[in-house]
């Protein structure tokens, strides 16, 4: 973990959405990755969304945050008969006296249409803030037309016209950042100094418009 936590700092993160994480599971030595993970980046706060019991503990998703969360919000997304579950977490923050909602998740990749249903789930949520949003995630999809199923306009870090191809084993760009229509991005890159994990790291400078 020291070593996903030495590029997250590489990159000066502030706010970081974290996908595939372990919780006391016996392939990880029975830790709790994300308190330790924050430490590390010396981020201070964090949350843990479980998606599903795994290995004798559990698996999901989680967030670091350099800013006191709030309120948190953690919720299933649909799934299919026989697919891994998933789920999204949402945390309200502060910054810069304003405030902002950011929301990460980790899509199914077993096809396009549980992606879509999955997406208009959160697109429902996001509708119902009253906020600047960031979205965050492994969306299993570098198909960027399925994104309009969120039905809320956004604009995507990694689109047709700027592709960054952060799954490394295979070429393709499956994960993204984006942020409502009320932010802009001031600076967007990809990681590739290390190989610390099968996904290179997106980062993105984001400010109020």
């Amino acid at each position: 973990m020291s070593l996903i936590a030495n590029d997250i700092k590489a990159v000066g993160a502030d706010i970081a959405g974290i996908q595939e994480v372990d919780r006391l599971t016996a392939r990880n030595g029975k830790i709790d990755t994300m308190p330790v993970l924050a430490d590390c980046c010396n981020l201070n706060f964090y949350g843990f969304a479980k998606a599903m019991p795994y290995n004798g503990g559990e698996y999901g998703i989680g967030f670091l945050s350099r800013f006191r969360p709030e309120n948190k919000y953690f919720h299933a997304l649909p799934s299919m008969q026989g697919l891994e579950p998933r789920v999204y977490c949402s945390v309200q923050l502060s910054i810069q006296q304003r405030p902002v909602c950011f929301v990460n998740t980790h899509l199914s990749y077993e096809n396009t249409e549980i992606q879509k249903i999955q997406l208009k789930a959160l697109g429902n949520y996001l509708w119902s803030l009253d906020m600047p949003f960031v979205l965050t995630g492994d969306f299993n999809t570098d198909n960027f037309d399925v994104f309009e199923n969120l039905g809320v306009p956004v604009t995507l870090m990694n689109n047709k016209n700027r592709i960054y191809r952060s799954f490394y084993p295979s070429n393709i760009a499956i994960d993204n950042i984006i942020i409502s229509h009320s932010l802009k991005f001031v600076k967007t890159g990809m990681y590739t100094a290390t190989r610390n994990s099968d996904h290179y790291m997106l980062y993105a400078q984001i400010d109020f418009i």
